[in-house]
């Protein structure tokens, strides 16, 4: 075997005894969340009561942002942060796949930065913009193999365009 160096500062908690260490860390994000989802099946299912209740516990507002498409649409992004900008919430919590966490790593960067539309922040655009930071981004993943809960890197689509480029900062790494 090769030696190698990995480096992940996202925390992991793994296992149903560790779900409460997870939800007494976000406390230290804040009080005001921006809860991100697909589809709808985590509500179907019935995890989305349980995470709810688990931040209700701890007196963490939650802002719901459903409808993260797979292959998360820029459009959608900027809807997402516009909501959060506007409920002033302090960290985001994808639940969800890889398209709903790539998202949410993207909606983080917005709502720092105080911008309205992701797609100038994707590599490769002629009007290419830096972001400067990303709020807290703590993510429970629902789908295995996409590793996006522990990267920094996102991938945006753009239907507009016909587009689809990644978002890539240290900073948008998953803290929990």
């Amino acid at each position: 075997m090769n030696p190698f160096e990995l480096h992940i500062p996202t925390r992991i908690y793994f296992g149903e005894e560790k779900k409460e260490s997870f939800f007494d860390q976000l406390t230290e994000y804040g009080s005001n969340v921006l809860l991100v989802i697909g589809g709808g099946s985590v509500k179907r299912l019935g995890f989305l009561d349980k995470v709810l209740k688990s931040l209700e516990h701890r007196d963490i507002k939650v802002t719901l942002f459903e409808g993260i498409e797979p292959n998360p649409h820029a459009q959608t992004i900027d809807k997402a942060a516009a909501l959060g900008k506007n409920e002033k919430v302090d960290f985001v919590l994808a639940f969800g796949g890889g398209s709903v966490m790539d998202a949410s790593k993207a909606i983080a960067g917005l709502i720092h930065d105080n911008e309205n539309e992701i797609w100038p922040y994707v590599l490769g655009e002629p009007k290419y913009k830096k972001m400067k930071g990303a709020l807290p981004v703590a993510a429970i993943p629902t789908t295995a193999a996409t590793a996006s809960e522990v990267t920094a890197h996102a991938v945006i689509s753009n239907p507009e365009v016909k587009g689809k480029s990644p978002v890539s900062y240290p900073f948008m790494k998953p803290s929990a």
